[in-house]
């Protein structure tokens, strides 16, 4: 009998059990119904309060990158420039500053996954509006047919400019993505990722419009 008794003691415990967990499914599903069911407005504002300086700092950083490059650099020439047989300075300076950037790109991107530099969701700004430097200092390098002065007059500095502009690219970019998706929760992560994808090829739209200014700026006409 205290056999049998046992029995209907841990089963009616076990109808109980599976009673309790059918009732909170039942509740996280009316849950994440409710949330579902709400306007896309609401959903995406709730969303974007949380993100919106990531999603700007990223826009602010490929609108920069795609003014400059490549509709800028493809003007720019060696200082050595038809001088005699030097075949860098020639023919390979523009696909060497093509190879910089997509070479320090790249290594921006890879370190941007591990460091952050201190940069945060809230003073990541900052440093994606310091790259407007980025438009002054090759305007006035040496690109052909420039109808403003050349002040930096010798192939090192677009080099370095090259440099540090890609590598900024790639890392704050990269960190813009991984901030943006961190800043929600699981539940919103789907419309994050949505919003910071948008806000990237926002970017880069408004980058290659701030082209045709940036060219215009330096040789009079596009």
């Amino acid at each position: 009998m205290e056999g049998a008794g046992d029995s209907s003691r841990k089963e009616i415990e076990n109808v109980t059990f599976i009673s309790a967990s059918e009732q909170e499914g039942k509740d996280d599903s009316v849950s994440a119904k409710k949330i579902d069911d709400r306007p896309f407005f609401v959903r995406f504002w709730t969303v974007y309060k949380k993100l919106w300086i990531p999603s700007l700092s990223v826009v602010g950083t490929f609108t920069v990158t795609i003014a400059i490059f490549p509709s800028l650099i493809v003007l720019e020439q060696s200082t050595g420039y038809c001088d005699g047989n030097n075949r860098f300075s020639n023919d390979l300076f523009v696909p060497f500053m093509f190879l910089m950037f997509n070479l320090f790109d790249w290594a921006g991107r890879a370190s941007g996954e591990w460091y952050t530099l201190g940069l945060t969701p809230t003073n990541i700004w900052i440093a994606c509006l310091a790259r407007v430097i980025f438009f002054p200092l090759f305007l006035l390098s040496n690109v052909s047919n420039s109808r403003l002065p050349v002040v930096f007059n010798n192939d090192a500095f677009p080099i370095i400019f090259m440099l540090f502009m890609a590598l900024s690219n790639g890392f704050l970019s990269t960190r813009c993505m991984i901030q943006g998706a961190t800043a929600v929760e699981p539940s919103e992560s789907g419309l994050a990722g949505t919003i910071m994808i948008f806000s990237l090829t926002f970017g880069l739209l408004c980058g290659a419009c701030s082209a045709f200014i940036v060219v215009t700026i330096s040789q009079g006409s596009v």
